[in-house]
């Protein structure tokens, strides 16, 4: 998973990654009959969100201090085109409803 930072022109830090939802996640229905599948309880460790169809091949997270954004697809190359390029990214990504309380933040992986 790539991660930068970057300024927009107000001085703001924004965050940038990609997210890839896992297989699982993103397998509702079953191929062979069509169906929907309800899943195996005795596989899954924590409930699984469902994943909209067009985030199922994953999408590029932008946060900054009170707001999250999610673009789709995630563009080839983003992590090392220059911060203008970044800017029109965030300009065409989509804000996301804030989370509320109780409900988990997804947070730039440590260390990148």
């Amino acid at each position: 998973m790539a991660h930068r930072s970057f300024q927009d022109a107000k001085g703001v830090e924004w965050q940038a990654w990609d997210v890839q939802p896992q297989s699982a996640e993103r397998r509702r229905h079953d191929r062979r009959t069509g169906s929907r599948r309800a899943p195996d309880r005795r596989h899954v460790a924590s409930p699984r969100s469902k994943i909209d169809s067009e985030f199922a091949k994953g999408w590029l997270a932008f946060q900054c201090e009170g707001e999250k954004r999610r673009l789709v697809p995630i563009p080839a190359g983003w992590h090392a085109l220059p911060d203008e390029a970044m800017l029109e990214l965030l300009s065409r990504a989509a804000v996301t409803r804030s989370s509320g309380a109780g409900r988990r933040q997804p947070s730039p992986p440590d260390g990148a």
